[in-house]
């Protein structure tokens, strides 16, 4: 586990948790609430949820067209947690038992069997999307396709069809992404 300064802060009078510093770690948070919903009527999407996954804090959000979800090593409860600040240096987390997440590992499909595409890079966006549309025959959000290939040198893709959503793999992190619908 790498060093990270985690410490309890209190930011307009509500406890948190701060993740300050250039670290690997505050990098991956920091992309993993890209996927966050910037919609005030939803609210549990507006959230981190923090689950256990053997033994590591797994981060999630959504935004409902897409999904960040990776490990990070640190030492947090899980739970589901209000971003309170998210500044280029700082990520402070206050946990919010209010909320209830919703489920969202029932959109994440069994990828065993799909098609894939052995890592697409991050270097050339464009270059992906094509390879995404060529390979499977939908499209993808640039921004949001962009978004995801900032963390990472490079994924697998996976899908079935175009009904389904597109999956990012790379160890325990992962993303998915709806395709775009063109009539």
């Amino acid at each position: 586990m790498s060093k990270i300064k985690l410490t309890h802060c209190s930011v307009k009078k509500i406890d948190g948790i701060s993740i300050k510093g250039k670290s690997f770690e505050l990098n991956t948070l920091k992309w993993v609430l890209k996927a966050r919903s910037k919609d005030p009527s939803r609210l549990p999407l507006q959230c981190v949820l923090v689950e256990d996954d053997k033994g590591f804090p797994r981060f999630t959000c959504t935004d409902g067209r897409r999904l960040n979800s990776a490990i990070i090593e640190m030492i947090i409860e899980p739970g589901t947690y209000d971003v309170v600040l998210n500044t280029a240096k700082e990520v402070v987390l206050s946990q919010n038992e209010d909320v209830k997440y919703p489920n969202y590992k029932q959109v994440i499909p069994n990828t065993e069997g799909f098609k894939k595409i052995k890592n697409v890079c991050s270097d050339l966006v464009n270059l992906a999307n094509f390879r995404i549309a060529k390979e499977f025959g939908v499209c993808v959000d640039y921004k949001y396709l962009a978004d995801i290939l900032s963390l990472k040198t490079s994924f697998d893709v996976y899908n079935e069809d175009e009904l389904m959503p597109v999956v990012f793999k790379d160890g325990e992190t992962m993303a998915l992404l709806m395709p775009l619908r063109i009539d």
